[in-house]
């Protein structure tokens, strides 16, 4: 047991070295001013990835018991795991890049506003680590903890080279665009990964019809500057859910789960309120 878990011990390792790594070396040659520009940054980016972490967890112990009982209902989940995470993902890669100036402002005042382009690099990588967090449920769900290792490992060992590259002439800039180098391999290797140790996931069929809604979502929110507010990110939720569902971003299956789902709770609320007035 102790050395099926050496893979688990030794990815958890990586992934702390390569949140710390930037920070590390843009303290060594650049200044605190970059280094706390950047830290903005990255805390808020740190912050979104609890989203996938969260799913992910949920979702790996049903999806290791179906490895063992069906392939086929295992594929089948993963699938739509890697769809929802794209669903979730590309909002709010979109509307964070919109409204970074603000959301910086809002967090941490004027005297970080430096650390909005960095964010807004941080931002693009977002869909790969959401994805990331997927395949690194299928690496668990299929026993084989191993290449979790070795992904991880492929992106830390390019982080630190782009960082050793980009730091010293472009500072907290560069450290960033190593991030999101280092995320952009970790998927491809992920990827590419999973296709050699299990099957190949379709990626572009899930992807293209999020991407469509989230790209007239994004050029409303340019187009009609809607400021971010409570009202903004509700304008957001309504505007994407509406696209999705027009270009048909749900199957027959998922729509009638949703509506199961709200009919168990239009009843829960009936009876609730029957027994509100009983008493």
């Amino acid at each position: 047991f102790q050395i099926q878990a050496m893979p688990f011990g030794l990815f958890f390792v990586t992934i702390l070295i390569y949140s710390y790594i930037d920070t590390i070396m843009l303290s060594a040659w650049r200044s605190d001013a970059e280094v706390g520009w950047y830290n903005a940054a990255y805390r808020i980016y740190e912050g979104i990835m609890t989203i996938p972490t969260i799913l992910c967890q949920a979702l790996s112990p049903h999806l290791s018991r179906l490895f063992v009982h069906s392939r086929e209902a295992h594929l089948d989940l993963a699938e739509r795991a890697m769809k929802y995470i794209f669903i979730i993902s590309l909002p709010i890669l979109v509307c964070g890049y919109i409204y970074s100036d603000d959301i910086i402002l809002l967090l941490f005042g004027s005297e970080f506003e430096n650390a909005i382009p960095a964010f807004r690099i941080l931002l693009v990588g977002t869909a790969f680590v959401f994805a990331n967090w997927v395949f690194n449920t299928i690496f668990i769900s299929i026993d084989r903890q191993k290449l979790l290792m070795y992904a991880s490992m492929i992106g830390l060992g390019i982080n630190i080279i782009v960082n050793i590259f980009l730091i010293p002439r472009f500072g907290f800039i560069g450290a960033a665009i190593s991030t999101l180098v280092g995320e952009t391999v970790i998927f491809v290797a992920s990827y590419i990964l999973t296709w050699r140790a299990y099957t190949r996931i379709s990626m572009i069929r899930y992807f293209i019809r999020p991407f469509l809604a989230v790209f007239i979502l994004g050029g409303t929110l340019v187009q009609v500057n809607i400021a971010f507010t409570p009202f903004g990110v509700g304008f957001c939720i309504v505007v994407y859910s509406l696209f999705l569902l027009a270009f048909e971003g749900f199957d027959e299956n998922e729509l009638a789960y949703a509506r199961r789902l709200l009919d168990r709770r239009k009843k829960q609320r009936i009876t609730r309120e029957s027994d509100e007035s009983s008493e």
